[in-house]
């Protein structure tokens, strides 16, 4: 049998950060990582509604990453 532990969430901003030679967007990324294991998708993003002014660049994406260990017993 294999059981999974849940390690770590984090969450990534995903911003234009301008244009390139072709007018193609630059996409960058900032991840915030060792958010709380059990933080609710709603709650993330709504932080990430209080972080886009501070980007000062068009937000595109919110992400969640969740880190699983998968282990056999």
């Amino acid at each position: 049998m294999i059981t999974s532990s849940k390690l770590q969430n984090s969450m990534i901003l995903e911003y234009v950060a301008g244009t390139n030679d072709k007018g193609e967007n630059i996409i960058r990324r900032q991840k915030f990582s060792k958010l709380k294991i059990d933080s609710k998708p709603e709650d993330i993003y709504a932080v990430a509604m209080v972080l886009e002014p501070l980007l000062a660049h068009d937000l595109v994406n919110v992400k969640l990453q969740e880190d699983t260990m998968l282990a056999e017993e």
